[in-house]
C-alpha cells in the first residue's frame, strides 16, 4: 500500500473534509505529513469550525468559501503559542463551541402554559418561510392590542467564557468580516419597524416595546421585561427601565425606525454582572453609575404590546454600538487562567501531530488539552449534541442552520467542501 504523503495533498484534504472531527484528529496521530503539510495549507479545521458553528447558533454566509472573511481577534491569538498555525487555532475553537443566543423562540411564548394562542399569536414576519431555528424577524400578529407578552432567545447568555463570532466591517476596506473571540458578556440589538395591521384593534394602553434580560423563570404572558425581579426592561414608551416593577427615568422613549441594545456585562474574576442599555449606537450612560444584577444566565428578551415589526441581531450582522465588539473581545487580555479554566477544550492528546508542529513554548495557554471533558457535542460516531436550553439532545439530522444539507450521520458529509 502506498503511503499517504503518495497521494495528492487536496485529495487528501477533500478526504479529511468528509470526515467527523476525532477521525480527523486520529488521522493526524497517525500521519505527520497530514497535520504539518496538509493540514497548514488547507482550511479543513475552519471548514468544521463554521459546520459547528452553524449547527449550533446561526449562519455564517460566506464563511465557508471565504467570500466574507473569518477573522480571530487578535486577542484571542494572543492567547495561543506564536507559533501555533490557524488551522490549529480553528481546531481548538471548534471544539469549545458553546450554544449562544441564536433566535427569538417565539414557540416559548405561543405555547406558554395558561395562555390563549389568539392572545399570544407571535408570529415569524420573514419574507420567505424559514425554521423555528432560524426566526430572527418576528411581531405580535393578534387583533386584540392591550395585554402583554415576552419572546426571549433560545438559550440565555453564559455567565462563563466563550467562543463568539461577530460580523463587523472592515473600516479600511469597507468589506465584512467574521470576527472571532473568547468573550464572557453578552449584547444583542433590536431594530423596530412600523407595521399597520387594519384588523387589530387596541382596548386599552398605547403601543409599548421594550427590550432586556429575563431569567428562565419568568413568565413570558401578562409581562413585560422589569415587571417583576427576574428581569430587567428599558420601555419605549416613556423611555423608563424597570425592576421589579419598579420604574425610573433611563433613557430616550423609543419606537419605530430605532435600533435598541442591551447586554450583559461580566466581571468573572469577580463574579459579577451589569446591565447596560444603547439608543440608536449610543451607550445609555446611567449617570456613570452600572446597573448590577444577579451573577446568573440571562436570556435577551423583548416585550410586545404592538403591531410593530421587530428584528432582533445577535451578532450575525453588524451591530449599530459597533464598540462593544471590541470591548467584548478584549475581556479575555490578561485572564488567561480563567479561560483555561472555563473554555470547553477537547482532549487533545500530545502525540497530536499538528500540536507537536505547533510548539507549545512562548505561549499563555498551552494548547495540548487533556483535562477536560469530552462532551463537546460530538459523540464517537460523529453524531451532533443539540442543546434545548435544558439539556443536551443528540441526532443525525441535516443541519438547519446550513443553505445545503449536511449529514454527520457515521462521519460523513453529504455536501462538498470548496477549498480557494
Amino acid at each position: 500500500m502506498a503511503p499517504i504523503h503518495a497521494l495528492d495533498d487536496e485529495l487528501v484534504a477533500q478526504l479529511l473534509a468528509f470526515a467527523a472531527p476525532r477521525d480527523v484528529e486520529a488521522f493526524t496521530c497517525a500521519s505527520k505529513f497530514t497535520a504539518r503539510v496538509v493540514l497548514p495549507r488547507f482550511p479543513v479545521w475552519k471548514a468544521l469550525f463554521c459546520h459547528r458553528w452553524e449547527t449550533l447558533n446561526f449562519r455564517l454566509p460566506g464563511a465557508r468559501n471565504g467570500t466574507v472573511p473569518l477573522v480571530v481577534s487578535e486577542q484571542l491569538r494572543q492567547l495561543f503559542p506564536s507559533n501555533i498555525s490557524e488551522s490549529r487555532m480553528y481546531q481548538l475553537l471548534a471544539h469549545a463551541i458553546t450554544p449562544l443566543p441564536s433566535y427569538a423562540d417565539i414557540q416559548q411564548t405561543k405555547q406558554y402554559r395558561g395562555s390563549l394562542a389568539l392572545e399570544q399569536n407571535v408570529a415569524s414576519l420573514h419574507m420567505h418561510p424559514v425554521k423555528p431555528s432560524e426566526v430572527t424577524t418576528f411581531g405580535f400578529d393578534g387583533d386584540i392590542l392591550g395585554d402583554d407578552r415576552c419572546v426571549r432567545s433560545n438559550v440565555p447568555f453564559p455567565t462563563t467564557f466563550h467562543v463568539a463570532v461577530f460580523k463587523r466591517k472592515n473600516p479600511q476596506s469597507n468589506a465584512f468580516e467574521y470576527h472571532v473571540g473568547v468573550v464572557s458578556s453578552g449584547y444583542f440589538e433590536i431594530s423596530i419597524s412600523k407595521r399597520i395591521k387594519p384588523s387589530a384593534r387596541r382596548v386599552h394602553g398605547e403601543d409599548v416595546t421594550s427590550v432586556g434580560l429575563v431569567t428562565s423563570l419568568f413568565p413570558l404572558v401578562d409581562r413585560q421585561p422589569g415587571w417583576d425581579f427576574r428581569s430587567y426592561g428599558y420601555h419605549g414608551d416613556d423611555g423608563q427601565m424597570f425592576h421589579s416593577n419598579k420604574g425610573r427615568q433611563f433613557g430616550p422613549a423609543f419606537g419605530a425606525n430605532d435600533t435598541i441594545g442591551c447586554g450583559v456585562r461580566r466581571n468573572v474574576r469577580d463574579g459579577r454582572s451589569f446591565v447596560m442599555f444603547t439608543n440608536n449606537g449610543e451607550l445609555i450612560e446611567n449617570g456613570g453609575n452600572d446597573v448590577e444584577c444577579v451573577h446568573e444566565q440571562w436570556y435577551p428578551a423583548v416585550g410586545l404590546d404592538s403591531s410593530d415589526t421587530i428584528h432582533v441581531n445577535f451578532g450575525q450582522e453588524p451591530f449599530a454600538y459597533d464598540s462593544i465588539v471590541d470591548e467584548m473581545l478584549d475581556e479575555c487580555v490578561g485572564k488567561v487562567d480563567f479561560v483555561q479554566k472555563q473554555l470547553q477544550w477537547y482532549v487533545i492528546h500530545d502525540s497530536d501531530g499538528e500540536s507537536l508542529s505547533s510548539g507549545s513554548e512562548g505561549s499563555e495557554m498551552a494548547c495540548s488539552v487533556s483535562l477536560v471533558d469530552e462532551s463537546d457535542g460530538y459523540d464517537e460516531y460523529g453524531l451532533v449534541e443539540d442543546y434545548d436550553g435544558t439539556e443536551w439532545r443528540q441526532y443525525a439530522a441535516s443541519d438547519a442552520n446550513s443553505d445545503t444539507e449536511v449529514w454527520w450521520s457515521e462521519g460523513e458529509w453529504s455536501d462538498e467542501p470548496v477549498f480557494e
